[in-house]
């Protein structure tokens, strides 16, 4: 099922307490790339977006994409709470986990 960018920014920034600006914000503490992370990988997997069409609407580069997919894939591999987090973002978009 896919959803829209917008969606996916509001149901993290939920499950993080942060907030959209700080998704698009150059702010690199750990919680906030955290959440921007999630909205990257969440987008790949759930959008129509490409790597380049989410780069550019984060004002992110290309490797930074890349970065933040290989993050996420690893703390999913290795973190059981953060695939919990992970769980609920997806009940928040109503959408199958991959």
């Amino acid at each position: 099922m896919k959803t829209t960018l917008g969606k996916i920014i509001d149901a993290v920034v939920a499950e993080f307490y942060t907030t959209r600006g700080a998704i698009y914000s150059r702010c690199r503490t750990q919680q906030i790339a955290d959440a921007r992370h999630t909205v990257i990988y969440l987008a790949i997997h759930y959008t129509t977006m490409s790597s380049g069409d989410i780069a550019l609407e984060l004002d992110r580069s290309l490797s930074s994409v890349s970065h933040a997919m290989t993050s996420i894939e690893n703390r999913l591999e290795t973190d059981q709470s953060f695939r919990m987090k992970m769980n609920r973002i997806y009940k928040r978009l109503k959408i199958k986990q991959q």
